[in-house]
């Protein structure tokens, strides 16, 4: 075999060896590098999670302690008194920031029963937050209520305005408090 032949074929053997290579490295580069994005974005949701679960969990002993301080005598009261806390008691602040900025990576790192799982969670969270609001202005109508009914017509009326707020918030307590006990209890920091 002429000497020129030999050369050509090392030189093209040698081009496509160090193409392969290269491309082999790049992969495994790529693999490592999409191994090491799942890791970040699974600790920082499982973060997040964590540290939302613990937020609430504080937030519901405060208000249970409140609520046990109060010691209403009637269950009605007790449902009472629980919204007036409720309504008083600021909610921690809940992040939704690494759910919300990863939202187009997460079908990439997740299983579809995590995605599940953590969609069911922040979709409580943010229904949370919004029964929270609503206990907020449940409240300050409650309140300018009775002072309306006060100075209108004596102290007396402003118990019935407070009896009647009682009847209508029954319902959002008990929902708040399941919603709550659901977060709370959630299986969620293990993604």
């Amino acid at each position: 075999m002429k000497p020129e032949v030999i050369t050509t074929i090392s030189t093209l053997v040698a081009v496509l060896l160090g193409f392969s290579l290269s491309q082999l490295s790049e992969y495994f580069g790529r693999k490592t590098e999409l191994k090491s994005q799942k890791n970040n974005i699974h600790n920082l949701i499982e973060k997040e999670t964590k540290q939302n679960i613990t937020l609430l969990t504080d937030f519901w002993a405060l208000v249970i302690e409140r609520l046990d301080e109060a010691s209403p005598n009637e269950e009605s009261q007790s449902t009472g008194t629980l919204a007036k806390i409720l309504g008083r008691s600021p909610l921690p602040c809940l992040s939704t920031h690494v759910w919300h900025s990863n939202l187009n990576e997460i079908p990439r790192f997740f299983t579809q029963n995590e995605i599940d799982n953590l969609w069911q969670f922040y979709q409580l969270l943010f229904e949370i937050e919004r029964k929270k609001e609503f206990f907020d202005y449940a409240n300050e109508s409650r309140v300018q209520s009775i002072q309306h009914e006060k100075s209108r017509r004596g102290p007396a009326t402003g118990f019935i305005s407070e009896l009647g707020f009682y009847e209508q918030i029954k319902q959002h307590v008990s929902i708040f408090e399941e919603m709550i006990n659901k977060a709370i209890t959630s299986k969620i920091t293990n993604v």
